[in-house]
């Protein structure tokens, strides 16, 4: 037992031991920090660059952000080829914990040598010195410059930029460089000025100074040669030359090409000068002498000149101040001298009569309320007196001067009454308590967002604050560091607090996030095809109020690669150089492959069923596909396992697809193997054999064809077929054998069977009443040439089981037959064996008489005098009757008789057999000899029929009846027209033609008319534009016009309804109103025209406010009337914000028209902030892919508006909805408010819908529909009332709209409906809503209105807190607070009474388990901080950039796609 207890206190030491060597590691180690490598190029035309590196992130052991700082300020200028930026990360919870990393910035390539100076010439050949690199980063050759032209080349005349690429190969970076080439006549001089002869001016320098400033009319301008400027640099007209030579160069340049330069120089001397000047003040107390050196000068000629005063060294100066003047001359230019002076001061200092706060420093003060500084500390401190009277003069001076910190040095000084520059001085500290250090203040930092965010995670380390006696102070910031900062600027306060003395000390710093996104990168995007399709991130609005440009790594409609692709998109603040960056992936779904096991393409074998050419519920190996993630495809094949297969090689396809996408559009694989089924025969074996027996004895031989087996698996061979009985075999007459035949496969040995009888019949036998052989004699139809439908008795015949047979005849029963004699064969056949047990029989079908060609064509003859006319024909020609001879012919009337005029006269031919007694009856054929006229119309042809086509331009037309009178027989004339009634004509113009036949005659009459088709609307001529003066002590006038003149291709002018809006001798508004005339033909089609009227008047007189316009009222008299946003007697700002506009959990914010307000849910609230603003995100509306890809859904608005009563038009929907007037006033409505819904969505506009039968009274309410296209993500998430603000709201509200006057007392008119409904044929399952959101449908039954919302589960599930608070952010979990009693948890789920809430300790076991080691971890804990603080284990981590965490910093190729979240 002793053992074991040793052995249990060994492994606990051990533990212990372990624990100790660890914990300080673990308590002591540092944020992670990690910098990257920056490799850039210089600036244009520069050998160094212009870096905004990006402040590296960084946590802690705990996960929280760190604070972080560098060396060096962003957007310093990096001339070295390596440079190194330090940055110290440090835990904000304990400053000992810190971490730095060095971040290397290498500028490359750089010139060694630049660009040379712009070049002017007139001679087109350049030369000029190229420049040179240094060596490139690598260490290697030096950097390859290449030029857009080289020295030697001939340029074209005028200008031309020459640019040179230095590029450092090792890392493929490059630097430019350029410069001009000017080719062409240069300009001239007209006269060089100053710049002549020895182009040097001289001049003394001014008065007391040894520079000269504005020299003008001590040089002279250089003037162009033709007239035009001369640039001198520096302008000696404004310059201040500087002691000595001063270089002005003058330069002309020419008008068309100014690149293309001249320039001369003179040098502007400064002679002669002090360069020491005179000596400083001298102060001498009383009865001292005055001793100083007067100064020297340097002349033009580099000599030294004493300078001369006119007060000497050792001279008597007099009690108070003396100016002495020095002066020296040039020994060359003997007119220019330089001239200075200083101040003698005798006297003695001034004494204190009392020191005031200078003999009780420091003064401390508490700082201004809400401040850490302390402005006019009048009262708490005393200033000094000077004896004799006086106060001293202080600096700063305390009563007026901001302080701030622990010590500011004020000092007082009094003068000597008469020698003010003989002081005496005193001093005292000013102290601002508590008070910060001056090193530990944040400044006002910028920071970027953090990746994929519009907010920025900002950590800072709280300033340190002293009280006077130099004892820290607890300091608290607010927001606190760590917190997340939206877009913009944001104020973070930190206090100070003394709380001994009761005294707060208040630093406030400004922290900018920016810039930031409008709209962040899209979801990611999974799709088969390219290009993709994705809306570009939209960035912050820059101070003008325009958004930021982004940049994407890849653009909208790019392809791309296979696989998975992240696109970062990037904005750019260009003045703090901060970037925001969003992502997000694109996956190009490529096809499956197959497994390799069992392979895809492996065909399968089998045999066919048992007496079937073909397999039976064949089923395979499954097969299996993996997509490009690794996940199961889908496989499908068709056939599918468990089919039939014929005989032979079926091919089955597999089709492996991606699951990701919807089986429409998803990328597939197919893989084809084939179903082998062997052996099989070609045709199978031969049908049932029946046959007529052989009489001579009991059996027959009996022949048949083997069956022909297909070639089988091997491919080369057909299988080997045998059948039983064989083929020649004798079988037996009074039996039915079944004979089996089977092939083999060559390969496989695999058997097909097939199976068929032999038996014997007897063939059927006609019976012998009809007899089948008796032939049939007919006539031909009257008027025929031919037997028409000839009947025979049916022949009948009888199998050998006494059952009838089937007989069919050909020609079949009912059959017509030309004349003569025509066979007819008749068939029995016994069903049993169609094919074998047939009989046959013969007979004549005999047609005659006949003629050869039958009668001619009806006969028309014009008639003679007297009531007949005498007529011939030919005779028709008789063909051979049944005895061979031609039979005999006659016609009734025959030929040469004479025929009644005006009438229709038949002719019957009658031909005779010679056979009488067999062919009794005759043949004949009739035609008709008419005699006569043209028949006349009893009902003509209509007027012309004008119409109005459909949308498709056409139109279907009825007319009455068109009739003949009475013709040659006494019947009414036939009529027919080429287009008939009920016709649907589709041109503009139809020519109809109806014809009269005289049915007796034969003679016709026509008549026509036309179909129009008219679409083409009335044309109007308006008056012109004109303008009337306002009636006298009015803003008004009633104007009158003539109505216009209109014309139209079908309509008579009485016809056409004309009317304008607003309608004449109305009452038009001061300024100016257009009018719309519209005039509509007899089809409704409608012409329009208009023109102008201006109401003119008295000018307005009022001198009126800013944000104000004056305005003339209805009586002629002038008011100023303030803008939209303004409103009293000097207009001032309306506060928008005192009719509380938001949202109850939102703040208003009062701003300047045009934006008036703004609204901003309160922290922890999410919405637009006017109409929501809950504690989750609010609702998305997602696009809608209907089936196939189409994007015809619609949002829809339904909108009701009032025309006041004189703007109607005299249109009345009580009396007719469809009439003209209310057809016009819809017209000129639709047309007013078109821009005005157009304006909400240009892009997604698609139409105006009103329906004229739903115009109701009251004043004249117009309902109409107006849709947009659904994928406009701005529309579909559109409320109307903001739909209503943003279109006809501020109308509305003016009363008018263009010419039109609006109801404003309509109540429906301020509440547009939505009306949209896209859920009908919608796949659910190809919606996609943001992360951590949920799918929801939102209907309503009465109204059928179906929509998709993307919605938090907060909104979605009610009880998901369990009656506790439940919040939600964009893209993260929901989460649970102020859970009720009894709840508990992150879902606030109810607690049993005896249950320990989940997130609570075990009180019971920590209490437990602290009686057996609490005390000894205490003790390691404490020995651990003892060794720390002695050995220095928690001192300062020094981590090379990258060493962290074996992270190796790669460097970045090009600085530019640096983004501010890289680490």
């Amino acid at each position: 037992m002793l053992t074991s207890r040793i052995e249990i206190y060994v492994a606990c030491l051990r533990s212990l031991l372990i624990l100790y060597l660890c914990v300080p590691d673990i308590l002591c180690q540092g944020p992670s920090l990690v910098c990257p490598n920056i490799f850039t190029p210089p600036d244009a035309n520069e050998n160094y660059a212009t870096v905004y590196w990006p402040i590296p992130r960084s946590m802690d052991v705990d996960g929280d952000p760190a604070a972080v700082t560098c060396n060096l300020p962003r957007g310093g200028k990096f001339e070295g080829q390596i440079s190194i930026v330090q940055c110290t990360a440090v835990d904000t919870s304990n400053r000992e914990r810190t971490t730095t990393c060095q971040l290397l910035i290498a500028v490359t390539p750089r010139f060694n040598r630049g660009c040379p100076p712009d070049i002017s010439q007139e001679n087109s050949m350049v030369t000029f010195a190229k420049p040179i690199g240094e060596q490139n980063f690598a260490g290697g050759d030096l950097s390859p410059v290449e030029c857009s032209h080289e020295s030697g080349d001939v340029f074209e005349p005028g200008l031309t930029l020459v640019n040179c690429t230095a590029i450092d190969t090792s890392i493929n970076l490059e630097a430019t460089c350029s410069f001009k080439v000017s080719i062409g006549t240069l300009p001239k001089f007209a006269n060089l000025g100053s710049c002549g002869d020895a182009a040097i001016v001289n001049t003394a320098p001014d008065d007391g100074q040894n520079t000269a400033t504005a020299i003008t009319g001590r040089w002279t301008r250089p003037t162009k040669d033709g007239g035009g400027d001369v640039v001198c640099d520096p302008d000696p007209d404004t310059h201040t030359f500087v002691a000595g030579v001063t270089t002005v160069t003058c330069m002309v340049a020419d008008s068309n090409v100014p690149s293309l330069i001249d320039t001369c120089s003179f040098k502007v001397r400064v002679f002669p000068t002090f360069p020491n000047g005179c000596p400083e003040t001298i102060i001498s107390a009383n009865g001292m002498d005055v001793d100083f050196t007067p100064p020297n000068a340097i002349d033009s000629v580099s000599s030294t000149i004493p300078g001369t005063c006119d007060k000497a060294s050792n001279d008597t100066f007099e009690s108070g101040e003396t100016t002495v003047r020095c002066s020296a001359m040039d020994s060359v230019e003997t007119t220019q001298t330089v001239t200075c002076s200083f101040v003698v001061a005798v006297g003695t200092p001034p004494d204190f009569d009392s020191r005031g706060s200078c003999d009780s420093s420091p003064v401390n003060v508490p700082p201004d309320e809400g401040k850490m500084t302390a402005t006019g500390i009048v009262g708490q401190w005393t200033r000094p007196t000077r004896a004799g009277g006086g106060q001293a003069t202080c600096s700063p001076d305390p009563d007026t001067t901001t302080f701030v910190g622990d010590r500011t040095e004020v000092a007082c000084t009094i003068q000597n009454d008469q020698a003010p520059s003989i002081t005496t001085t005193c001093t005292f500290d000013v102290g601002v308590f508590p008070a910060f250090e001056k090193d530990t203040l944040l400044g006002n930092p910028f920071r970027s967002p953090d990746p994929g965010a519009n907010y920025a995670t900002y950590a800072y380390l709280d300033p340190l604050a002293k009280d006077s006696n130099g004892a820290s102070l607890p300091v608290v910031c607010s927001p606190m560091s760590g917190a997340q900062f939206g877009g913009g600027t944001h104020e973070i306060q930190c206090i100070a607090t003394d709380a001994s003395a009761n005294q707060d000390s208040t630093y406030t710093f400004n922290l900018t996030v920016a810039p930031v996104f409008k709209t962040l990168c899209p979801n990611d995007i999974i799709q088969a095809t390219n290009p993709v399709s994705f809306p570009v991130p939209i960035g912050g609005d820059d101070p003008r109020g325009k958004p930021f440009p982004v940049t994407c790594t890849k653009n909208d409609r790019d392809v791309f690669n296979p696989g998975t692709t992240v696109v970062i998109c990037t904005v750019t603040d260009p003045v703090t150089k901060l970037v925001a960056t969003c992502s997000f992936t694109v996956t190009i779904v490529v096809a499956p492959t197959f497994d390799a096991s069992p392979a895809c393409d492996e065909d399968y074998n089998t045999e066919p069923a048992p007496g079937e050419n073909r397999a039976i519920a064949v089923t395979w190996p499954e097969r299996a596909a993996t997509q490009a993630d690794g996940n199961p495809a889908n496989v499908t094949c068709e056939p599918v396992p468990g089919s039939d297969f014929e005989a032979g090689d079926t091919n089955v396809t597999c089709t492996a697809a991606d699951t990701r996408l919807p089986p429409s559009i998803t990328p597939t694989t197919d893989c084809v193997f084939r179903v082998r089924v062997y052996p099989t025969f070609v045709e199978g074996c031969p049908n049932n054999i029946i046959q007529i027996p052989d009489d001579s004895g009991p059996s027959t031989i009996v022949n048949f064809e083997i069956p022909e087996a297909a070639i089988d698996s091997g491919g080369k061979q057909a299988a080997n077929v045998t059948c039983d009985p064989t083929s020649g075999s004798a079988f037996r007459n009074d039996n039915e054998t079944v004979v089996t035949c089977t092939a083999i496969d060559s390969v496989t040995l695999g058997e097909a069977t097939c199976s068929f009888t032999i038996r014997f019949l007897a063939a059927p036998t006609f019976n012998a009443t009809p007899p089948c052989d008796e032939n049939v004699n007919v006539p031909p139809a009257a008027g025929e040439n031919m037997a028409v439908a000839v009947t025979w008795p049916k022949r009948a015949a009888t199998q050998e089981d006494g059952n009838p047979a089937m007989v069919t005849c050909e020609p079949s029963r009912g059959s017509n037959f030309p004349g003569g004699n025509n066979t007819v064969t008749c068939m029995a056949v016994d069903e049993r064996a169609p094919d074998t047990l047939q009989t046959t029989c013969d007979f004549q079908v005999r047609v005659y008489p006949t003629f050869v060609t039958g009668c001619p064509a009806d006969i028309v003859e014009a008639p003679e005098s007297g009531g007949t006319t005498l007529v011939e024909f030919q005779i028709p020609e008789g063909a051979p009757d049944s005895t061979g001879a031609a039979a005999n012919v006659t016609c009734e009337p025959p030929s040469g008789s004479s025929f009644a005029n005006n009438v229709a006269t038949e002719v019957t031919c009658t031909a005779i057999d010679s056979d009488n007694a067999t062919f009794p009856s005759p043949a004949t054929c009739t035609f008709k000899v008419i005699v006569g006229i043209a028949p006349t119309f009893a009902k003509g042809c209509p007027a012309d029929i004008v119409v109005a086509p459909d949308e498709n331009g056409q139109a279907t037309v009825t007319w009455d009846e068109i009739t003949g009178n009475e013709d040659s027989t006494g019947q009414p004339a036939e009529v027919n027209c080429d287009h008939k009634s009920g016709n649907t004509f589709n041109q503009t113009e139809t020519l109809v033609t109806c014809i009269a036949t005289d049915a007796g005659t034969t003679l016709t009459a026509n008549c026509t008319f036309r179909v129009i088709l008219d679409s083409e609307p009335p044309i109007l001529d308006c008056p012109n534009n004109f303008n009337i003066t306002a009636n006298p002590g009015t803003n008004t006038a009633n104007v009158t016009w003539d109505t216009p003149v209109v014309t139209d291709n079908y309509t008579p002018q009485p016809d056409i309804r004309v009317a304008c809006i607003p309608e004449t001798a109305t009452f038009f508004p001061y300024g100016v109103t257009r009018v719309v005339c519209y005039a509509a033909d007899s089809l409704n089609n409608v012409g329009t025209c208009s023109f102008e009227v201006e109401i003119t008047g008295a000018n307005c007189v009022e001198t009126c406010p800013g944000n104000s316009v004056c305005m003339l009222q209805e009586d002629g008299e002038s008011v100023c009337v303030c803008n939209q946003g303004y409103t009293g007697p000097e207009c001032t700002n309306v506060d928008e914000c005192a009719s509380s506009p938001c949202h109850s959990n939102a703040i208003c914010s009062d701003l300047a028209p045009p934006d008036f307000y703004s609204c901003e849910c309160q922290e922890g609230f999410y919405g637009d902030g006017t109409y929501s603003c809950e504690r989750y995100f609010p609702p998305e509306y997602p696009d809608i892919l209907l089936p196939g890809g189409a994007y015809d859904l619609k949002k829809l608005f339904l909108v009701v508006l009032a025309i006041a009563d004189p703007s109607t038009s005299d249109c009345n929907p009580d009396v007719d909805t469809m009439s003209f007037e209310c057809s016009t006033l819809v017209r000129t409505f639709k047309e007013l408010v078109l821009p005005l819904y157009k304006k909400v969505s240009k892009g997604g506009f698609l139409d105006i819908k009103i329906n004229q039968t739903d115009l109701r009274k009251g004043s004249v309410l117009i309902p109409h529909t107006v849709s947009y296209n659904y994928s406009d993500a701005a529309i579909r998430e559109m409320q109307p009332a903001v739909f209503y603000a943003r279109s006809v709201q501020p109308d509305v509200e003016a009363g008018r709209v263009g010419s039109l006057q609006l109801d404003k007392s309509c109540k429906e008119c301020t509440s547009p409906k939505d009306i949209t409904s896209v859920c009908v044929g919608v796949d659910e399952e190809t919606i996609v809503c943001p992360d951590k959101s949920v799918l929801t449908k939102e209907s309503d039954a009465s109204s059928g209105l179906c929509i998709y919302k993307c919605v938090s589960i907060c909104e979605e599930d009610s009880s998901y807190c369990n009656g506790g608070v439940c919040s939600q952010k964009n893209n993260e979990d929901a989460e649970c607070s102020e859970c009720p009693e009894g709840t508990t948890g992150p879902r606030c789920t109810p607690v049993g009474p005896t249950e320990v809430p989940p997130d609570e300790p075990n009180i019971p076991l920590i209490v437990g388990l602290s009686v057996g080691i609490g005390g000894i971890l205490l003790l390691i804990v404490i020995l651990n901080m003892l060794y720390c603080a002695l050995r220095g284990r928690c001192s300062k981590k020094n981590l090379q950039a990258g060493e962290e965490n074996g992270i190796e910093a790669k460097g970045v190729d090009n600085f530019q796609s640096i983004s501010m979240d890289e680490r």
